[in-house]
């Protein structure tokens, strides 16, 4: 089959325009792609000579547009068929294509006397993975992304800036992609004191996960939330049945982070229909605020400092009740480096404290 009648082949397509406050169109460029396997099946570009070439100024050189090449170009006129059947009744892609790229086509249409192409859907990567990949690559200009990428520097040129947004396309897809199941893989090693926390910056949502299953996810500046609480006591000691466990005394700026993601991921978890029964991450003991730590077996790294000779002895979490209770007796100060994860399985959700590493002062 001819790619290009091909209808579910996905269209990334880009315009490069005249600046305000005409946006006249100068350069079409697509790519036809392939859904299930994002690769290139065929692609068209072309300069697009305007009425008036006045309007092709001098600084269009500098990306290899010249008045020479435009002025041998055909008219909107001449390519409006071609256009149109690249377009119409396809899937579109592109960057910001939503708000700019297909208002200018159709303003270009419609000059011309002739009905606008539609797409069957969008896929706009601009508010796509602003709302998914946020904006830990900066202002989310294709520029900007690809330069996170190290994909080169953006060209301005249709057919390139095309082929540059299929690009940041699947690596923001992948990076996600291993986030989601794999989030050790790619865990940002920034820890945060609950005094350094801006709440606004947290945010819970609900996303899907293994099997369909929603999970609440608890994000800080578009990453797992991670803290580091210095000089924690502990309140209660492992217990045989649960050696992995212990419960601290929680500090006030602690609480303040842990209710204000307590009060969000309650609400999306009271919308998620899960029949679970909701735990507060906040317990009182004795007037005392604590929050129960739990280790990771082989994996949570536990440091012990002698206060005296400054002498450390580095292992990992185990199943050793004798051996946990005795690092972790009542009274014990630690530093804790621990993430911030929800949880809901056995009939039991909430929020937990998943601790990366243990300093235990002796």
């Amino acid at each position: 089959m001819d790619p290009g009648n091909d209808a579910s082949l996905i269209v990334f397509f880009d315009l490069e325009t005249t600046m305000p406050p005409d946006r006249t169109i100068i350069e079409f460029g697509a790519i036809l792609v392939c859904p299930r396997k994002l690769v290139e099946k065929s692609c068209y570009s072309t300069l697009v000579r305007p009425d008036d070439l006045s309007v092709i100024t001098p600084d269009f050189e500098s990306k290899g547009i010249t008045l020479d090449n435009v002025a041998n170009a055909p008219s909107l006129v001449e390519i409006a068929d071609r256009i149109f059947n690249l377009l119409h009744g396809r899937t579109w892609a592109g960057h910001n294509i939503e708000e700019f790229d297909w208002a200018r086509i159709k303003e270009a249409f419609q000059k011309i006397g002739r009905q606008p192409p539609e797409p069957t859907c969008t896929i706009d990567t601009y508010p796509l993975l602003e709302e998914t990949f946020g904006r830990r690559a900066g202002d989310m200009k294709l520029a900007t992304l690809a330069s996170y990428f190290e994909l080169g520097e953006q060209r301005h040129r249709s057919l390139d800036d095309a082929r540059m947004a299929l690009q940041v396309f699947k690596n923001c897809g992948a990076v996600l992609f291993l986030e989601s199941k794999f989030p050790e893989v790619v865990e940002i090693d920034a820890w945060f004191s609950p005094d350094d926390i801006y709440l606004p910056s947290i945010n819970v949502s609900l996303t899907p996960f293994y099997c369909g299953k929603p999970k609440i996810q608890i994000l800080h500046n578009d990453f797992r939330l991670k803290l580091h609480c210095a000089r924690l006591n502990v309140h209660y000691e492992p217990r045989s049945s649960s050696p992995s466990t212990f419960v601290v005394d929680a500090p006030e700026s602690l609480c303040g982070v842990l209710n204000w993601c307590h009060d969000q991921a309650y609400n999306l978890f009271k919308q998620s229909g899960s029949t679970s029964k909701w735990n507060d991450v906040i317990t009182v003991y004795g007037r005392r605020d604590t929050v129960r730590l739990r280790m990771r077996r082989h994996k949570t790294e536990i440091i012990q400092l002698n206060r005296r000779t400054g002498a450390e002895q580095r292992m990992r979490a185990s199943d050793d009740w004798e051996l946990m209770r005795s690092l972790f007796d009542r009274g014990t100060c630690i530093d804790a480096f621990f993430l911030v994860d929800t949880y809901d399985h056995e009939e039991q959700a909430g929020i937990g404290l998943v601790a990366q590493k243990l300093v235990v002062y002796s």
